[in-house]
């Protein structure tokens, strides 16, 4: 019977050594998950910056494209425009016609730069 007593005191040394190397490794499998949790998070956080990012940047693009879209609805109008003023101007005609043109392109290129002098203006008075 005391080897049996022996034999029972061994296998409870022994589960109690199992179950404590097992609770400190429960203990690490925690920590390890909750750190994943914690990366996962801030990961999830970088993801979501990033893609409203992307967004912003697709919205400003097709802004961008809207205008040059405009721009070169501008430029055919204008070209046709000044085909079509060539060729009912007469040769002798198309001179003072190009300094009409000219005189125009500067007055619009004069009021431009007046309005950004407002600006300038208005700006410093705020």
């Amino acid at each position: 019977m005391i080897i049996g007593c022996k034999h029972k005191n061994n296998s409870i040394k022994y589960i109690k050594r199992s179950n404590q190397n097992l609770m400190q490794e429960n203990e690490s499998l925690k920590q390890m998950a909750n750190y994943a949790m914690a990366r996962n998070v801030e990961i999830q956080n970088k993801v979501t910056t990033l893609e409203n990012y992307n967004n912003g940047l697709i919205e400003i693009l097709e802004i961008q494209k809207e205008a040059n879209d405009f721009q070169q609805q501008k430029i055919e109008i204008m070209e046709n425009q000044l085909s079509l003023l060539n060729e009912q101007v007469a040769d002798g005609e198309k001179l003072e016609f190009g300094r009409a043109l000219a005189l125009a392109c500067s007055v619009e290129i004069n009021m431009e730069k007046s309005e950004e002098v407002d600006k300038d203006k208005f700006c410093k008075l705020k």
